[in-house]
């Protein structure tokens, strides 16, 4: 026996919705999915982007070091790139997340919130990444210690705003689940 979303016990069995289910066992299971891989694929691009300099104490032969190895440059594109794939998957979490809660101002605003954080953190990336971009997919050359260290700087202020705002959005879907004493991913 299991609890609904109503607290009522009901046996379990082949998986077909049941009255004060959310969703049907499908479309629960898409969340569920949808909600790990974007943690995973988030974390990852995190890590792999880690490796851009720039910004706080970041000597120049630390940014002349980056740009100047193409396997540096290569991990930096590729944690860039799953940035955007976690992000993608962020916005169908949240989407998915949405639908299993009754339509308010405060699931609205959330999922808005998700949905910009998202793309914060998309714009961020795209920012950060801007001067490898530059180098290895234009064969220009290196566009310049002050020019790096000026576009990290900007698009970690832009991820970072996009981090906050996806918090934000985590935090009030919370307190939307908890109103409506849902019954969120089993």
């Amino acid at each position: 026996m299991v609890e609904t979303s109503r607290g009522e016990p009901r046996s379990v069995d082949s998986g077909a919705p049941h009255e004060g289910d959310l969703l049907p066992a499908g479309r629960q299971g898409r969340g569920k999915i949808a909600g790990t891989a974007s943690g995973l694929v988030v974390a990852a691009g995190f890590v792999w982007s880690a490796n851009i300099p720039g910004g706080g104490t970041t000597s120049t032969s630390s940014i002349l070091d980056y740009y100047h190895s193409s396997g540096k440059r290569a991990t930096g594109i590729i944690g860039a790139l799953l940035l955007v794939a976690g992000c993608l998957l962020i916005m169908w979490f949240f989407t998915e997340l949405r639908s299993r809660l009754a339509d308010t101002t405060r699931a609205r605003v959330a999922h808005t919130f998700a949905i910009t954080g998202a793309a914060l953190i998309i714009a961020g990336a795209g920012i950060t990444i801007g001067p490898t971009g530059a180098q290895d997919f234009s064969r220009r050359p290196f566009v310049g210690t002050a020019v790096a260290d000026a576009l990290a700087q900007a698009g970690m202020i832009v991820l970072i705003f996009g981090v906050l705002t996806v918090a934000a959005a985590i935090f009030l879907f919370g307190l939307t689940a908890l109103r409506e004493n849902a019954c969120l991913p089993r």
